[in-house]
């Protein structure tokens, strides 16, 4: 997903998240994205206990917005 839709933003695979997760910026509001969406809601719960900014999820991820 990350090298179709790459928006300026990081890649973290999910089975990374917790030992990468000082790359992320801590002092702004976070999106996650991924195909379906489900990977990006299952790395909002991993990370809400360490962030305390808001963080989305793309509903239905990247296949809701392929054209």
């Amino acid at each position: 997903e990350y090298e179709e839709f790459n928006l300026g933003d990081i890649n973290i695979p999910l089975y990374n998240l917790l030992s990468e997760k000082d790359k992320i910026n801590n002092e702004k509001e976070l999106v996650f994205y991924c195909e379906t969406g489900r990977k990006s809601k299952v790395a909002i719960e991993i990370l809400k206990p360490f962030f305390k900014q808001n963080m989305y999820s793309l509903k239905n991820g990247l296949n809701s917005i392929k054209i």
